[in-house]
């Protein structure tokens, strides 16, 4: 490949953390992928990403003090995997992790 050629666009996505920092929950990344898919995507809008502590439960409640909470609580798997928050992304229940919120999306 030439090193001058380059892509039409870069790539075209939506960040949780533009917005809803560290708190973003299903139903946000739901509803602006709903909103992407319906008015964006034909102009080449294509990624959802689920950006900064979606694992943590107590993410964005102690913002005055920290960014990130020390010793927070969070889910992980048998393999010290991180799993989704379960109150912020209730379909991850049953260490489904993202698959069924990806499901809906794509």
């Amino acid at each position: 490949m030439n090193k001058n050629t380059f892509a039409p666009t870069p790539p075209m996505g939506w960040n949780s953390y533009d917005y809803y920092d560290t708190t973003v929950n299903e139903i946000q990344v739901m509803a602006n992928a709903d909103y992407m898919a319906e008015h964006l995507k034909e102009y080449g809008w294509e990624y959802i990403v689920v950006d900064i502590q979606w694992y943590d439960y107590g993410a964005g409640t102690m913002r005055e003090w920290y960014q990130y909470i020390p010793f927070g609580r969070v889910e992980m798997d048998e393999y010290s995997r991180l799993l989704p928050c379960r109150e912020r992304f209730p379909s991850s229940e049953g260490e489904k992790g993202f698959k069924p919120l990806a499901d809906y999306i794509h």
